[in-house]
């Protein structure tokens, strides 16, 4: 990880293992030490702070605080079919204009079959509601 754009206008930077959040002009904002995993926890996370953001990972949604280094929640999606290991989900934020998100789901099934479903995280609580 090289930079990335992150809350407000603030970017995470990364010198070997040591990183940096800044604000958008220049100021250190924290400071992480070995944390190598960095740049997969930020990629496709959403930012909610500065220190915070929410991510989609395979079955599960969690919030996570990148200075602390730890998991705040996480929730399985529990999805209304029931389909196999080897369909490809697809995640897409619909809105976030409250703290209650709602995602739609497509699910590409191995023999083309499609299919979809809507669910809302609260990214208080963590709690999760199939549509």
């Amino acid at each position: 990880m090289d930079m990335v754009s992150w809350y407000q206008g603030a970017i995470f930077t990364s010198g070997g293992s040591d990183c940096y959040c800044y604000s958008e002009k220049g100021d250190t904002i924290y400071y992480i030490s070995d944390f190598y995993h960095l740049s997969s926890m930020l990629s496709d996370a959403i930012p909610i702070s500065y220190e915070e953001g929410v991510k989609v990972s395979g079955t599960s949604i969690y919030r996570y605080n990148y200075k602390e280094r730890k998991i705040v929640w996480s929730t399985g999606i529990t999805s209304p079919y029931n389909e196999p290991s080897n369909s490809i989900c697809t995640y897409t934020l619909l809105d976030k204009s409250t703290n209650i998100w709602k995602y739609k789901v497509d699910i590409l099934y191995y023999d083309g079959t499609k299919k979809n479903f809507m669910f809302t995280v609260n990214v208080d609580d963590g709690k999760v509601t199939v549509l």
